[in-house]
């Protein structure tokens, strides 16, 4: 045969082995994705976590005497409540029997409602080995000498004797009485992130207060005979976490089950907050935000405002200000862990920051507003060990708005000026290493006010984004400097504090706006703009009879990130929500606060398959966070990319056979 024939036929036979490869590799990726999410084509390319399993204990006659606190029994209305909240609930034992290690496997939370038998050292170890591996504990107990069976054992002299829980967590169980006729209601509840969010008070019906040791807190007391005594407490134990509540009766439906149907029950489901309190003790002990972000852990807050959250080669730099500093932290996205504050300006306000790829830095930017300062755009490269890079004044005549951004090797610092005439702007060469000169962007017309600047690589263009009376303007601008065109936006007569922000991706530009406290048409709301600068206008939350804060938009790889704040819960709280490059929602909102408290200005980025989100807490003045490990974060999936790889790889060796 002729060699060029064997050839041909070599290279036709690879080619249709490697066709049918990818066909079957293409298939197998498709089957995962319609596996995934088969009714939304928007989220058919993210990981959606499964529910979230909580089991109640049956093996230590919790349905002992009057009580019956089990999920077909006094407690069914908790059970209902945690399935509304999209958690498995199951039951385990028939009311004897004994807790192993394989039961808890595959469990989020394990809820002790009230035992009234002692538990063995096995039993002990199980519990203790599934905390510290990352599960919830919720203890549910009630007071001193409430041995419902006789057999010498309550709740509380197991916690306390039996389990030696007291000392393994530093919480134990005391034996004054909680709440008693006249005194049931407990308001003395302190702020804590989830567990007691929209908690004004709860039912306390001869429960037992608690002291705390150790890293052990307090979230909620009452005051008998004079003495402000814990009722509600919680600690951490390895990767797991563990709270107690010091009375069972509080989540007492009155339904008894068929076993018990004698018993005598009170319906204090429907008492107080005591509803809410319930699924917060299990949210708590999960470590949960809903809408994807189970397992978020919440860094430790600063001192200070105006955070931003920036990205780059596996760290965040968290930036913020305190009113005359601007400071900072390096998060690590590997395991959330981050360094100690540093300082970054002696000051500054108004701060913005980008990742230089070409330097492996960050570059932070504010303004100076220190004496003989004032009226200063500055800029510091930061390394990812915290030490400082050269520091620029880029420019003398600034007001408080400024952003930046990467893009074409370039980073581009934009501002509006101090007579609020004029946006301008300057380059820094990331390959020179050297800052040009500024020039302006837009000059005439109405007064200027927020600005804010994205990059988009497919079209190699700047967007910069202003407002002007109330209306978004906005121009393109080439990494050479030059103005390219003019990007007419709708006019928004109702819009105040707009709080612009602004990226892009894929061919496209996001900019997020507010319409605030005067408009009649409340809300966060994009304008999507393509790269020949058609507009198209789209809603993310209407909210007209509230107040809506500031959105922070950016281009995470393939997909835009839109972290903002809203009062919707009565509260202004923080929620994520992912967008594709048209504008169409990805996947569900990720509620990040939700407090009792009111957060404003959050800013976010998602990484390495990790994110962060920030804000400033304008109640309790601190800047707080929250790190999501990669499995709370939806995320593309990697199967496509390692498909591609194998296919690559066989394609490779099929060659080196060939030749």
């Amino acid at each position: 045969m002729d060699s060029s024939v064997s050839y041909l036929n070599a290279q036709t036979g690879m080619k249709k082995k490697v066709l049918v490869l990818a066909m079957g590799m293409f298939m197998v990726f498709s089957s995962v994705m319609v596996f995934m999410n088969p009714s939304d084509a928007n989220t058919a390319s993210r990981n959606i976590k499964a529910p979230l399993k909580v089991l109640f204990d049956f093996t230590k006659h919790e349905d002992a005497g009057n009580a019956d606190w089990r999920i077909d029994g006094a407690y069914s209305s908790f059970a209902d409540a945690l399935r509304n909240e999209g958690f498995e609930v199951d039951s385990l034992g028939t009311g004897s029997g004994e807790i192993k290690s394989s039961d808890l496997s595959g469990y989020s939370v394990l809820v002790l409602p009230e035992p009234q038998n002692e538990f063995t050292a096995d039993e002990k170890n199980a519990i203790l080995d599934f905390v510290n591996n990352g599960g919830g504990l919720v203890y549910i107990a009630d007071h001193k000498s409430s041995d419902r069976d006789n057999d010498g054992w309550d709740s509380w002299s197991i916690w306390n004797d039996n389990l030696d829980f007291d000392t393994t967590f530093g919480i134990t169980l005391e034996s004054t009485q909680s709440g008693n006729s006249g005194n049931n209601e407990v308001t003395d509840i302190e702020q804590v992130d989830i567990l007691t969010d929209n908690l004004t008070s709860f039912g306390s019906w001869l429960g037992t207060t608690m002291s705390v040791s150790g890293d052990a807190k307090a979230a909620a007391y009452q005051t008998i005979s004079g003495n402000r005594l814990p009722v509600l407490a919680y600690a951490t134990y390895g990767n797991g976490r563990v709270v107690v509540h010091c009375d069972s009766s509080t989540f007492d439906d009155g339904t008894p089950d068929s076993d018990n149907s004698g018993d005598s029950l009170s319906n204090n489901w429907d008492d107080y907050d005591d509803a809410t309190l319930a699924v917060n003790l299990v949210k708590w002990a999960a470590n949960y935000s809903s809408g994807g972000g189970e397992g978020a852990q919440e860094l430790t807050s600063h001192t200070g405002k105006g955070p931003y959250v920036s990205y780059g080669n596996g760290n965040y730099l968290l930036a913020f200000y305190n009113g005359k500093y601007v400071n900072a932290t390096i998060v690590h996205s590997s395991d959330g862990t981050a360094t100690q504050e540093f300082n970054v300006f002696n000051y500054g306000s108004g701060l913005r920051s980008v990742y230089n790829p070409d330097g492996d830095n960050f570059t932070v930017a504010a303004y100076d507003y220190s004496l003989p300062n004032f009226h200063k755009v500055i800029m510091r490269f930061v390394n990812h060990d915290t030490t400082l890079g050269k520091f620029y004044t880029v420019s003398n005549d600034a007001n408080t708005s400024m952003d930046v951004a990467y893009g074409h090797g370039k980073i581009l610092i934009v501002w509006v000026n101090l007579s609020r005439e004029q946006i301008k702007g300057s380059f820094y060469d990331t390959q020179s290493a050297v800052l040009g000169s500024e020039f302006t962007i837009a000059t005439g017309g109405a007064k200027k006010y927020n600005v804010a600047v994205g990059y988009d690589s497919l079209t190699d263009k700047f967007l910069v984004v202003w407002t002007e009376n109330y209306d978004v303007r906005g121009v393109f601008v080439s990494p050479d400097g030059s103005i390219a065109n003019s990007v007419n936006f709708p006019s928004t007569p109702d819009l105040r504090e707009s709080m612009l922000s602004a990226a892009g991706g894929d061919g496209r530009f996001f900019v997020s706006y507010r319409n605030g406290s005067f408009s009649s048409a409340k809300g966060i709301y994009l304008y999507v703009v393509d790269g020949n600068g058609n507009v198209e206008s789209k809603v993310v939350n209407d909210n007209p009879a509230e107040y809506c804060g500031a959105g922070d938009v950016r281009w995470v790889g393939d997909e835009f990130m839109l972290t903002f704040a809203d009062t919707r819960n009565g509260n202004q709280d923080v929620f994520v929500r992912f967008f594709d490059s048209s504008g169409n929602p990805i996947g569900d909102e990720i509620v990040v606060k939700n407090s009792q408290n009111s957060e404003e200005t959050p800013t976010g980025y998602k990484g390495n398959s990790t994110m962060l989100i920030a804000w400033y807490d304008y109640t309790s003045k601190y800047v707080g966070s929250k790190y999501y490990p990669p499995s709370t974060v939806p995320e593309i999936t990697a199967i496509l990319p390692i498909l591609i790889l194998v296919i690559a790889f066989l394609v490779g060796r099929r060659k080196s056979k060939i030749f």
